[in-house]
């Protein structure tokens, strides 16, 4: 097993690389560049903004703009122009991406790094929330309807899996404040905690406002989960080990339990890769509609304002919960089949 992680760790890094290079030059293609927004600001002279562009570096070859943001420019010295037009040398202060650090954000004037520390907590708890409630309730949902087939219960859970996967995720989330927060008035139709003068919340609070943002990303998780479960326990009911069993006289939740449960799960834990990353783009859209101050309304933000900082920072995060979740989905897939052995180098590739 551990063979197998390093050796997929391994394999990773030209992977990373390459997302690197393509978004890093996708972004300098973009129009406008990094300084752009401060052509909005009355205040800087043409010289202060032809500093600034030459300390960002945006009339440098492509190549060379790349390296400085592997590695960083806290090893060159730059001239800036101040407000009363004196020259002032000044030592880069980016240590480049492989050294953990991302630059600073132009609209936040801090850290990428401390912004996204501050936004993460917000996204982790409705993104993980999300996958739980999704796989909790898809799963068994999907069994259920194929232990049921043609019943009134199997045709009940396909239809509404099919409205759930029609519905796009900014329009349940505007139907769910509609009707639970304005119509009904049972629960908060925003924010993560409730304004106050104090700033405290309480974890009643919290909870209440976590039920429809984490339901409006649930929902696409059980649409999609529960037909795959669905067609993977019908698969499994076919086979004749089951049969076998029936032949032998075991009890049916026997047979369910310990042969259908486990081997319809192999093609589920494949769904567990591209789930992980899926959350932070559902987020982008979810955290918008309710007012979440997470790291999804920060990416939408960073690219309304061409925060380029920030929006690269966010493709990179994006490419390393790709490349974690397909690992964790090929861990689980050894986990659950004992036919794949991963230290024997067996498995998805």
């Amino acid at each position: 097993m551990l063979r197998f992680i390093l050796r997929r760790i391994l394999q990773a890094i030209p992977t990373l690389f390459g997302i690197s290079f393509l978004s890093f030059a996708i972004m300098t293609a973009a129009p406008g560049g990094p300084t752009a927004a401060m052509k909005l600001d009355p205040h800087l002279t043409v010289k202060q903004r032809e500093a600034a562009a030459d300390r960002l570096g945006v009339n440098d070859p492509f190549f060379v703009q790349y390296i400085r943001w592997l590695i960083g420019d806290d090893w060159k010295t730059y001239e800036t122009v101040d407000n009363d037009g004196n020259v002032v040398r000044e030592k880069g202060e980016n240590k480049g991406i492989l050294r953990g650090d991302f630059g600073r954000s132009f609209t936040y004037k801090m850290p990428v790094v401390d912004l996204i520390k501050e936004k993460l907590q917000p996204t982790a708890e409705l993104g993980l929330l999300s996958l739980l409630v999704g796989f909790g309730l898809g799963v068994p949902i999907g069994i259920l309807s194929a232990l049921n087939q043609g019943g009134k219960f199997d045709n009940l859970t396909r239809v509404v899996a099919v409205v759930f996967n029609a519905l796009p995720a900014f329009y349940m989330g505007l139907l769910l404040i509609l009707v639970f927060g304005s119509y009904l008035e049972l629960l908060p139709m925003g924010n993560r905690c409730p304004i106050s003068v104090s700033g405290e919340c309480s974890l009643t609070d919290r909870a209440e406002r976590l039920i429809l943002p984490v339901f409006t990303i649930a929902t696409g998780f059980i649409a999609v989960l529960s037909r795959y479960a669905r067609a993977a326990t019908l698969d499994v009911l076919n086979q004749d080990y089951v049969r076998t069993a029936r032949a032998k006289g075991l009890h049916s939740r026997q047979i369910t339990f310990r042969h259908v449960g486990r081997n319809m799960l192999i093609p589920i834990v494949t769904l567990l890769g591209p789930s992980i990353p899926g959350i932070l783009g559902g987020a982008v859209v979810v955290e918008r509609i309710f007012s979440w101050q997470g790291l999804g309304r920060l990416a939408l933000e960073a690219v309304t304002t061409q925060d380029y900082p920030v929006v690269m920072a966010f493709v990179m995060f994006g490419g390393v919960s790709t490349v974690i979740g397909y690992l964790l989905s090929d861990i689980m897939y050894a986990l659950v089949d004992p036919r794949i052995s991963l230290d024997a180098g067996a498995g998805r590739s």
